[in-house]
């Protein structure tokens, strides 16, 4: 090894200016923000980046192994594989919370698999009476406990129910709420109006499946809109949760930045600690290089 380092003294500021370079480029990535929409490691409008604030959640890239009394908060931009389904299955049948967060329909499998007979329906739901800024964030009512919540959505889709009895609560629009069939943005003449569910919650063995028909609920622009951080709250209850970001279509830093997360030493990505861990790598490759060069 050492005669392998000696060889290579000729060119070794050369060899310095390339782990430099390496480092240098690592630890911006890993300092700055993504601009990836929906994931955790975006602080704009458009990110997760304000589940992170939850002492209690942790990102993971699969579902957990553990299968008691937990929360898992499940984004879905893709359909689940049968794997997943599985597992989704077990952690129900223990007791724990699974959160699905959906407006296209990659749940309505899993929805059968699990003995739910609803469905999501992908079309947009428009609302020009209870809303937030415009149409496209209308306003649900969800009943919880003795709570009323408030929940603001951009554009959601919607859940058809087949026997909404034997669901444990809903959240509705209001009914002045209408499909956008056509997807123009606009009401037209022969689209449905009515209260349309975004949101439900069904008992599942000994645990609980949300489905929510918005994957954007969370999202930092929403999450102080409204009652959605309450909700969120309330989902949570200081009890080990979970958001899995493996059916979000993440970039590769977003991966690199989670990889990162995953050292045994905790550190902050967005911090300045990166690049000192990176530098003292480099520093120390320096001083074997001198080292061998004595020899």
């Amino acid at each position: 090894m050492l005669e392998w380092l000696r060889s290579l003294r000729v060119s070794r500021e050369a060899v310095i200016v390339l782990f430099a370079t390496i480092t240098s480029i690592l630890s911006l990535l890993l300092s700055i923000p993504t601009s990836t929409p929906l994931s955790p490691y975006n602080t704009g409008d458009h990110g997760y980046s304000h589940l992170l604030t939850l002492h209690t959640l942790t990102v993971t890239m699969s579902l957990p192994k553990d299968d008691k009394n937990i929360i898992i908060i499940l984004p879905l931009e893709r359909r689940i594989d049968e794997r997943s389904v599985k597992s989704i299955r077990n952690l129900l049948m223990h007791g724990s919370t699974i959160v699905v967060l959906d407006e296209k329909g990659y749940s309505n499998q899993l929805l059968e698999d699990v003995g739910v007979k609803a469905k999501v329906v992908s079309v947009t739901v428009l609302d020009e009476v209870s809303k937030a800024y415009s149409r496209f964030y209308p306003v649900a009512s969800l009943r919880l406990g003795n709570n009323t919540l408030r929940i603001v959505t951009f554009k959601p889709s919607y859940i058809f129910i087949d026997n909404i009895s034997r669901a444990a609560t809903v959240a509705r629009t209001s009914q002045y709420a209408y499909a956008d069939v056509n997807n123009d943005g606009y009401y037209n003449v022969g689209e449905p109006i009515e209260s349309f569910i975004i949101a439900s919650l069904w008992k599942v063995g000994n645990g609980s499946l949300w489905l929510v028909s918005d994957i954007d609920i969370f999202r930092n622009d929403l999450i102080d809109l409204g009652d959605n951080g309450k909700l969120l709250e309330m989902l949570v209850d200081s009890k080990p949760s979970y958001l899995v970001i493996d059916y979000l279509n993440i970039s590769s830093i977003d991966i690199l930045k989670y990889w990162f997360s995953q050292l045994p030493v905790h550190i902050g990505i967005d911090s300045a600690l990166p690049a000192l861990i990176c530098y003292g790598l480099l520093l120390g490759i320096y001083c074997v290089m001198k080292y061998a060069e004595k020899r």
